[in-house]
């Protein structure tokens, strides 16, 4: 801005503010121009700038106050390198959580198909009949003796057949026993026939003594050995006998060797007759399937690490790359 002031009559000028404060003018002098309106004292022109001064100097007091009282955000600033390490550890995150959560949902799947031969049992048994091949003799001093240590009147020597009882029992819930039984020999208490004699010994005949027939004889220790504590499941033969190939993605059932193959021997006896038969014992136990679970998580990492590094280059050349 241009000012003028008065020297005597002589009217002196233009000059700058900065040259006409620099003056030193008397204070009664009379000064014109910039936002003055007519001549004014010099005194009164002084008053005006000092308050336009101090007016600057709140404003910019106040400016910075209100820079001091705003947050300041600091910037992360993260390497390239870095940024894909971290988006390759998410990978690997991301791949543990979703095969965890594959991993249940095959565990109840891989409960559900050994609940489905159970049917709500601890133990199950089913048999198998089969056609009976042996011959019939009498005992001698070398046969077994029946339940009470007394000889036995006849043995029919099994050579084969007879039956064949599964047995399935649930130890505990990632537990179990499977148990095959098979028949042996059988031996007979009292004979066929017994001789009754008539009258004063005269007209004697022989009568039955119903003790059944070899295959009837083997068809009664099959069910009793079926049916004890009504375990028997019609129809689950199959589902007991492989039992042990049930398997899911992650989980599969394992022989335990510490309690495999252990056999014992055993009868069923009534008044008339006693069958022996021997027993095998097979352990298995839930394993998990930890091969599988690893290669899952490698090829989910590597698949989920390839979208993270496509993002990342979808990011880094947007600008560089057009889609016609």
């Amino acid at each position: 801005m241009e000012y003028y002031y008065l020297q005597g009559a002589d009217k002196i000028g233009p000059i700058s503010e900065d040259e006409l404060l620099a003056l030193n003018l008397n204070p009664e002098t009379l000064i014109f121009g910039g936002e003055l309106t007519s001549w004014t004292p010099f005194r009164e022109f002084i008053g005006k700038s000092e308050n336009i001064e101090l007016q600057g100097e709140g404003t910019n007091e106040s400016n910075s106050q209100k820079e001091a009282e705003e947050p300041k955000i600091k910037k992360i600033k993260i390497s390239e390198k870095r940024l894909l390490i971290i988006g390759f550890l998410v990978s690997i995150l991301i791949s543990f959580l979703y095969i965890q959560n594959k991993k249940s949902n095959d565990f109840t799947l891989f409960q559900s198909k050994i609940d489905n031969v159970f049917h709500g049992k601890t133990e199950i048994c089913d048999y198998k009949k089969q056609n009976i091949k042996g011959k019939l003799r009498k005992s001698n001093a070398d046969d077994k003796l029946d339940d009470e240590d007394k000889k036995l009147v006849e043995i029919f020597e099994l050579e084969n057949g007879g039956f064949i009882v599964y047995k399935l029992t649930k130890k505990t819930n990632n537990k179990y026993e499977q148990t095959i039984i098979k028949s042996k020999n059988l031996g007979y208490k009292v004979p066929s026939q017994t001789y009754e004699p008539g009258l004063w010994g005269l007209f004697g005949y022989y009568s039955s003594t119903h003790r059944g027939e070899v295959k009837d004889v083997y068809r009664q220790a099959m069910e009793y050995l079926s049916s004890d504590k009504k375990t028997y499941e019609e129809g689950s033969l199959d589902n007991i006998k492989y039992f042990r190939f049930i398997k899911t993605d992650f989980y599969q059932l394992k022989t335990d060797y510490s309690n495999w193959g252990s056999s014992q021997s055993g009868y069923v006896f009534t008044k008339k007759w006693i069958v022996w038969y021997d027993s095998e014992q097979s352990s298995y136990v839930v394993e998990e399937n930890m091969n599988h679970f690893f290669i899952q998580i490698i090829i989910f990492s590597l698949i989920f690490s390839a979208i993270c590094f496509g993002l990342y280059l979808l990011y880094k050349y947007q600008n560089k790359v057009q889609i016609k």
